[in-house]
């Protein structure tokens, strides 16, 4: 995907060392020959099977498997669209941007639009901030009451809006948004007379500040309470902004990965939780925004660890958002635990009584996932009793239903046994007997009719092959020999940009290089997966080999398509000279497949 000229991406890439752009975000990067070699910084591992080819300008887990070019990079680990990355990489680079292609066409607006909507909010923030430090007393008041330091009001931006016409007139009198815009952007809405006024009158106000430190919008929490005025109120869902896809303090976070390194992050749900965690020196922390955990929320937490704490408030509400969260966070693969705060307090008040090392002390003796939700579920029954002993170990199994590691699972039913009383063997005859009987996909592809196989294996085969020749042309495998005959049995716009790309280099006379083939075919699955192909033989010779071998699949698999096509055209002619036309062109192809 390409929306700038190509020579801008030409020199973005060339000041845009890999390694280098790497180096801001990966830590522990070390040489080993001609390749760089790290952990990879999209799922947990201990050896590092992270590999970068600084010739190649070019990335690859061989645990994961996510690969790319620079710009991928940027993309996978901002979680950012394409134009972004390149925007990022270029603030990096001291390069300014270009116009985007006019065949951009709606991103590019759409990308205008966003970047007005961002000028319009940040202007809100400045105003915000100031407010508070010359008309915010009530707001300051409230800070230093929850021990909230100058330093910390400076670290997050916080803000004080003063009333409902002072920011609509402000960012009225910069003469560089239409009222449309502002109202977009969610930082005033129309009131019933039709004059614009600020959505966060009145309150003290929280930033939402994303990755790469552009305000997407606002958490406001009222100074004095107000009749049908809830006490926090967010910003309404904008073109960039969505609270169920964001998380406060993430661009805290990444900076204190980026700086520092993170071992887990740890989970809250309040705004004001967070500063005092910050405030602690607990700086690899970051909240929710006042709403269930959601699995975009699970998912951005992933980038940067695969342990996460929740701490959530220790009174029932708080445990039941916890026993939420834990299944959404598990879901996306994440090693979960739960800190359990003491009764009726929440992280904010934890930190104040027990201090830092009282909470991380909590954080140490932290519940694991299957764990917490047995003690949770033992809560709810009356232990003294066996009719409800047993009812608790009843549930108990079916919570660990969709435990799949054995051992675990033995575990957990020894947890089990010990707090109902309840004998072991009897509790895992209980969950074997509940196990889910739904038929397996390997079952459901065991039923498929002997057709329906048969195609499916052509099309593998097919697949497989010119997957591999690409890949072994891309990587300049010494047994891949070009040549323009496999142009015609291409079939995927994907393959064909990427032997489109070998091609021109060699009319050009230059090697393609893997982390140039971003730029010429759309970013998608298949290119995934023709980049994740193993080329690599011993012999050169077996090389040789599946690669010639692999070039006939695709020619046959052509052949046998042209066939198909004139089969059905056979079918459906009614004129006889016609028909006797295809039925020799059928004739020719079945000489020439049998020859292939």
């Amino acid at each position: 995907m390409r929306l700038y000229p190509k020579t801008f991406i030409d020199e973005l890439k060339a000041r845009s060392n890999i390694v280098d752009v790497m180096s801001r975000y990966v830590r522990g990067i070390s040489k080993r020959g001609k390749s760089h070699f790290a952990c990879c910084p999209f799922h947990h591992e201990k050896t590092p099977s992270f590999v970068i080819n600084e010739y190649e300008q070019y990335y690859h887990c061989f645990g994961c498997g996510r690969s790319g070019d620079v710009i991928k990079f940027i993309e996978e680990i901002e979680n950012i669209e394409y134009f972004e990355a390149v925007a990022l990489l270029a603030k990096y680079a001291n390069l300014t941007l270009p116009e985007l292609d006019e065949d951009s066409g709606k991103l590019a607006e759409q990308k205008k639009k966003k970047d007005k909507l961002y000028e319009a909010l940040r202007l809100t923030a400045k105003f915000y901030h100031e407010c508070l430090n010359v008309r915010g007393g009530a707001a300051i008041e409230y800070l230093h009451r929850r021990s909230i330091s100058d330093t910390l009001t400076v670290r997050f931006g916080l803000g004080y809006s003063p009333d409902y016409d002072s920011l609509p007139l402000h960012l009225k009198r910069s003469g560089s948004f239409s009222d449309t815009e502002l109202i977009e952007s969610g930082a005033v809405t129309p009131s019933r007379d039709g004059r614009l006024i600020d959505a966060m009158s009145g309150r003290l106000v929280f930033p939402i500040i994303n990755s790469y430190n552009d305000v997407t919008g606002f958490s406001g929490r009222l100074l004095e309470k107000k009749e049908g005025a809830a006490k926090y109120k967010n910003t309404g869902a904008t073109l960039i902004f969505d609270k169920s896809k964001s998380l406060y303090g993430i661009n805290l976070l990444k900076k204190e990965k980026q700086q520092n390194g993170i071992n887990d992050v740890i989970l809250v749900e309040g705004h004001v939780d967070l500063v005092s965690l910050n405030g602690a020196d607990i700086k690899n922390s970051v909240a929710t925004m006042g709403t269930a955990l959601t699995k975009f929320q699970a998912a951005l937490i992933k980038r940067y660890s695969e342990k996460v704490y929740i701490a959530y408030d220790g009174d029932k509400a708080g445990q039941a958002a916890a026993l939420r969260g834990l299944d959404i966070l598990a879901d996306e693969g994440l090693d979960v635990k739960v800190i359990e705060l003491p009764e009726g307090l929440d992280p904010d008040d934890t930190v104040k009584k027990l201090g830092r090392e009282g909470f991380l002390e909590l954080k140490n003796k932290a519940l694991p996932l299957y764990e917490y939700k047995i003690y949770t579920l033992k809560k709810g029954y009356d232990m003294s009793s066996n009719s409800e002993r047993g009812k608790f170990a009843v549930k108990a199994v079916d919570t660990l239903k969709p435990l799949g590691n054995d051992i675990l699972t033995e575990s957990y039913l020894g947890l089990v046994s010990d707090i109902s009383g309840i004998n072991y063997d009897t509790l895992k005859n209980e969950l074997q007997k509940n196990k889910d009987t739904k038929p397996s996909a390997a079952h459901n592809n065991l039923a498929e009719n002997t057709s329906g196989k048969t195609v499916k294996k052509r099309e593998n085969a097919y697949l497989a092959a010119v997957r591999f020749i690409l890949n072994a042309l891309l990587f300049k495998k010494s047994y891949a020999e070009y040549s323009a005959d496999i142009a015609p049995h291409l079939i995927d716009q994907t393959h064909i940009g990427i032997f489109a790309y070998i091609s021109d280099c060699k009319e050009c006379g230059i090697e393609p290089r893997a982390g140039a083939v971003y730029d010429e075919v759309d970013d998608s699955a298949e290119l995934e997966a023709v980049m994740n192909v193993t080329t690599a033989f011993v012999n050169e010779a077996d090389g040789k080999k599946y690669y010639e071998d692999s070039f006939k699949v695709i020619k046959k698999e052509k052949t046998s398509a042209e066939l198909k096509k004139l089969r059905e055209q056979f079918a459906s002619e009614t004129d006889v000279e016609k028909r006797n036309l295809i039925t020799g062109r059928i004739k020719e192809l079945l000489i020439t497949k049998n020859k292939q």
